[in-house]
């Protein structure tokens, strides 16, 4: 069960209020939305020492997979961070506030390695159906920072993925027998084709588009669980990966959005203690043999965890 990599909440809140997310249903103090460097600095002095790395040879990180990153106001003295460290970098953003100022500083520093970015829609309907947010202000800073990107020549790594609201409302309609529980009843028309048209000649090699299966975290939320003989989806991760938030927290993974599987708190335990923890291999054996009611909330909906694939 060896760490390899860290994964940062370093904003467990966001300006998008995706569909198929379930961050609206988890309600975060505002003292603890934020990130600081110094928990991040923290880790990351403990994480590369020749103790921990002999154990657990950590190589990369994972930056906001369940928030924005940028609303953090000490988001790029964090990343700074995370590069003098020597981990390689991922990092998920909505691309909404994505200015030229930030773009053209986060390329020329080079910190980061790759940004994973949702375009769920191809019009400002489809888009703000999944996200409640606006395509055109997305869309210039994408583009922009696009442009800025091919000027530097920088290696970063753009991953553009589609998740339109036509295929996560049939996936959960499918699974549940109703529509989604944050849906407002329309269902634009799917146009995944679309974005892949707009961005995928704007890409190079070694970048990623795509259309995404359906993850249905959200339904965990006021819809009753669905039977069947589940398994845990992200096993893998909950082996291999420390997910930290705000607090210091160790929580189970990223699809525990309110981070109630906590596993210790790294500003009182140090992080090689609760890698080797007896909590630590608990959860990981009881996952692995669907022991989900033992290990309780948010397990015991893995219905929800699991993802449709696209038809």
């Amino acid at each position: 069960m060896e760490i390899r990599e860290i994964n940062f909440a370093v904003a467990n809140i966001c300006n998008a209020d995706c569909v198929f997310c379930p961050r609206s249903f988890v309600k975060v103090p505002v003292e603890d939305r934020y990130m600081p460097v110094s928990l991040v600095e923290k880790v990351l002095s403990e994480v590369t020492t020749p103790e921990f790395q002999r154990q657990h040879p950590v190589c990369h990180s994972v930056l906001s997979e369940n928030g924005e990153p940028f609303l953090n106001p000490d988001i790029l003295d964090i990343l700074r961070a995370t590069r003098r460290a020597g981990l390689g970098i991922s990092l998920f953003s909505n691309f909404a506030l994505m200015g030229e100022s930030i773009a053209e500083t986060v390329l020329r520093e080079n910190l980061v390695d790759a940004i994973h970015v949702n375009i769920d829609g191809a019009t400002e309907e489809s888009y703000r159906a999944v996200k409640k947010l606006p395509l055109d202000v997305v869309s210039a800073n994408l583009g922009r920072f696009l442009s800025i990107r091919d000027v530097m020549k920088s290696p970063v790594r753009i991953c553009i993925h589609a998740m339109p609201y036509k295929n996560y409302h049939d996936s959960v309609v499918a699974s549940y027998g109703s529509a989604p529980g944050k849906g407002n009843g329309l269902v634009p028309p799917f146009d995944a084709h679309l974005v892949v048209a707009a961005w995928g000649n704007r890409l190079r090699a070694g970048d990623f588009i795509g259309v995404d299966n359906a993850l249905l975290w959200a339904e965990r939320y006021g819809k009753e669980a669905r039977s069947g003989d589940f398994k845990c989806p992200n096993i893998q991760r909950v082996r291999h990966c420390a997910y930290i938030n705000p607090t210091g927290d160790w929580y189970a993974c990223c699809y525990d959005m309110g981070n109630e599987l906590v596993l210790g708190n790294v500003n009182r335990r140090s992080v090689l203690e609760i890698a080797n923890s007896k909590a630590r291999r608990v959860l990981v054996d009881s996952l692995e043999s669907g022991r989900f009611e033992e290990i309780g909330f948010p397990c015991t909906r893995v219905d929800a965890c699991q993802t449709v694939a696209v038809q």
